[in-house]
């Protein structure tokens, strides 16, 4: 990476954590979820396999063009409240947009454009479940505090949903074999994304996004998925410079979450910084609410119930890990995650298929990486909330502190 003429080694980056090539061959002999380990349990033999069409290593597929962005106003309070940093800062100001993508509905966002003290770059920060909040959590608060400018996207309505009725989503009649889903839905954060990159504006009518500065983001749990949906279908490779994630992420193999037959499959969780436990990878054995969750975005009732096969293909085709996904961007990425078997956390295992789609193109970890608090074992955190461990969130605010860098592509 290029920063102020001084080159800096992406394979030097500096996490706070060891990286042990044994736990390399440890992975690339377990993820496959058919492994001979007692540990694991094997479900469905399509859960392991990454569906095709996704880019192998040396292969780079065509990004889906992003959507466009109209009827934007600058004002000086957003209509969803509690951005990090607060609206009285001076320079603050809320951009409200309409975004416009392919096949689903027009939706509206809040993009909080809150000024840095220390002119380092721009953070862009996405909140989990459904989007409909500002990002608060303590790395986001950190990086303000550090000085960082933060781009905080907000939607008036749930993301995920390509339909929307006037409160929440709208059920889709469309039969499911020609649905719309997240994938598609995920157009609209990654246009944000970009127009924040491209064309958000200061309180002094400058660039938000200042010429040779760096543009890096955070997401948790479902922003998590925002992120990869960006960099894997959208092309924000060519923008985000690097990016931190938290519970990372339920949307890796949304056809494994919703299949009954994986109710006892486990995989290893995503860690490269101590050996991997076993995670289940089912919704119900994970979080009994995610079911309802994607019932209610791809309008179906069957996610780990009794789903046909047009369902199954929604579900698969609206994952992350799915065809036309493209594993070979150039973005650094690191993702955090609490392991806290059997308690409800749904993220580990899902993003396990993520962490092994990644590994085929980077197989030594050099971009691509994954840290976890295991409860007990190496720290205390519960749930989805890795940073409630003090030394992971200190591990992930200094690595995005120091990490985000103007990116040589």
């Amino acid at each position: 990476m290029q920063t102020n003429g001084n080159t800096v080694s992406r394979g030097s980056r500096g996490v706070g954590f060891a990286l042990y090539i044994s736990m390399h061959k440890y992975l690339a002999l377990t993820v496959l979820l058919g492994c001979s380990s007692n540990t694991h349990n094997n479900p469905d033999s399509s859960a392991g396999d990454q569906p095709p069409g996704g880019a192998t290593a040396g292969e780079t597929l065509a990004a889906t063009a992003v959507g466009t962005v109209t009827s934007v106003s600058f004002q000086p309070t957003c209509t969803i409240p509690n951005p990090v940093g607060g609206v009285a800062l001076p320079g603050f100001r809320c951009a409200v947009l309409t975004v416009s993508c392919p096949g689903i509905d027009d939706a509206q966002v809040d993009v909080a454009l809150t000024p840095g003290s220390a002119n380092k770059g721009v953070i862009v920060t996405h909140a989990g479940s459904n989007g409909t909040t500002f990002e608060g959590n303590q790395l986001a608060v950190g990086m303000f505090q550090r000085g960082w400018a933060l781009a905080q996207i907000a939607w008036h309505l749930p993301w995920e949903c390509p339909k929307h009725s006037a409160t929440d989503c709208a059920t889709d009649p469309t039969p499911a074999a020609q649905r719309a889903g997240i994938a598609e839905a995920a157009c609209r954060p990654a246009t944000v994304m970009k127009w924040i990159h491209d064309s958000a504006l200061a309180a002094d009518g400058s660039p938000f996004v200042a010429a040779g500065k760096p543009y890096c983001g955070h997401g948790a749990s479902g922003g998590s998925g925002a992120f990869w949906y960006a960099l894997t279908r959208y092309g924000l490779g060519a923008q985000l410079d690097h990016v931190v994630l938290a519970a990372s992420t339920p949307f890796g193999r949304i056809d494994v979450g919703c299949d009954p037959a994986s109710k006892t499959a486990m995989v290893p969780a995503p860690c490269d910084n101590v050996t991997p436990p076993a995670v289940f990878v089912n919704f119900t054995n994970n979080m009994t609410s995610t079911n309802n969750a994607f019932n209610r975005w791809l309008s179906t009732t069957s996610c780990d119930v009794n789903p046909s096969a047009d369902e199954m293909a929604l579900y698969a085709r609206s994952s992350v890990v799915a065809a036309g996904a493209d594993f070979t961007f150039p973005t650094p990425v690191t993702t955090y995650d609490c392991v806290d078997q059997p308690t409800l956390n749904v993220v580990p295992g899902a993003g396990h298929f993520v962490h092994d789609a990644l590994r085929a193109n980077d197989p030594t970890g050099a971009k691509w990486r994954g840290a976890c608090v295991v409860n007990h074992v190496n720290g205390t955190c519960t749930g989805e909330q890795v940073f409630e461990d003090p030394t992971i969130l200190q591990t992930a605010t200094n690595e995005l502190d120091g990490q985000c860098r103007p990116l040589a592509r």
